[in-house]
């Protein structure tokens, strides 16, 4: 999938390490990872979902909506890519606690993101 047309302007770098980790995250992998973090499968696919795919409407002004997603971060890929290699599972889990839960309350609770 090609990410980088849909985020705002960012480090290349990062963009493209999204781009080779959301593409890496089969039903197999994602499987693995479940596994690997000891947490549901639906966990692993909703936080996949929230940081690759949502879109946020983020009020720029009055009448004035933009529709980003979510910025790619360094910091975010070394998560993903090392949980991938087996590692950082304690990081790992508190990231995907994070997210999963603040993905949880935009989608559910109607809680707006604050960037």
């Amino acid at each position: 999938m090609r990410l980088h047309s849909v985020f705002p302007a960012q480090d290349p770098g990062a963009v493209a390490r999204y781009e080779r980790i959301f593409d890496s995250l089969d039903d197999n992998t994602i499987s693995e990872l479940a596994r690997f973090a000891n947490v549901p499968e639906n966990a692993i696919r909703s936080v996949k979902l929230h940081i690759f795919e949502t879109v946020l409407p983020i009020q720029k002004g009055p009448g004035v909506v933009e529709h980003p997603r979510f910025t790619p971060y360094n910091d975010i890929a070394d998560l993903w890519e090392r949980a991938l290699c087996g590692e950082v599972r304690d990081a790992f889990c508190s990231f995907l606690g994070h997210d999963f839960l603040e993905s949880t309350r935009m989608k559910h609770a109607g809680v707006p993101f604050s960037p």
